[in-house]
């Protein structure tokens, strides 16, 4: 049995029992101390991934805070918390950050959880749930903005199956295939949903990340 305790799962609206990241900024964090801590995260292995990237709880325009989740054999993160600790000043609970520090070699579990069914790795998600960190009444929420999601490819020409995805969203309709090829071959921009909400991140534009296309949001005027 692999046992592994989780951390870095955000509130949201559609999510409510996370903690919030804004408890846990930190602007008096050494910058030493939290340099160490972002690689300790980013030197994580992978160990598998997920349909779809997160997006930033802080707004700060980042939809691709990755789609994997890494751990170290003690501790299992999402990909997207170097992000948060990076960006926004994050700072993790002392317990994990004293063992981030510790100098304990990562354990390389990836060969390991290849040979494990789904009852034989057990996750902790309590001890995350119960973390209220150092900034107690903080939120990152607030009304959830509108504006429109567009599509970009990530350099090659999108296959047609890709295309056929994008072309069941509404604003994409507009575009016949062959120039819907052009645009997004030529590095432009496609918008696919408009009048949308920033979040929860909608279902069919999930499935446009998961395609490997890049989604930005664009919020309406007034909207900030």
């Amino acid at each position: 049995m692999l046992e592994l305790t989780l951390i870095g799962y955000w509130r949201s609206t559609a999510d409510p029992l996370w903690p919030d990241p804004a408890w846990f900024v930190d602007e008096s964090w050494a910058s030493s101390e939290r340099a160490r801590v972002l690689a300790y995260l980013r030197d994580g292995v992978a160990l598998w991934a997920t349909g779809g990237h997160s997006w930033c709880r802080f707004r700060c325009g980042t939809h691709a805070c990755g789609s994997g989740e890494l751990s170290d054999g003690r501790f299992l993160w999402p990909e997207g918390l170097a992000h948060y600790v990076e960006r926004h000043g994050v700072r993790p609970p002392d317990e994990f950050v004293e063992h981030a520090l510790a100098g304990t070699p990562l354990v390389d579990i990836s060969d390991i959880a290849r040979t494990l069914g789904p009852g034989d790795v057990s996750i902790d998600a309590s001890w995350w749930s119960n973390q209220r960190g150092f900034r107690a009444g903080a939120s990152h929420l607030s009304p959830p903005r509108r504006g429109t999601f567009v599509a970009r490819s990530p350099g090659a020409a999108p296959k047609l199956a890709v295309l056929r995805l994008i072309r069941r969203l509404p604003e994409a309709q507009a575009l016949s295939y062959p120039a819907l090829l052009e645009r997004l071959a030529g590095g432009g921009a496609v918008p696919v949903l408009s009048g949308a909400f920033e979040e929860p991140i909608p279902h069919e534009i999930s499935e446009l990340e998961a395609a490997g296309l890049f989604i930005e949001f664009l919020p309406d005027r007034g909207e900030g």
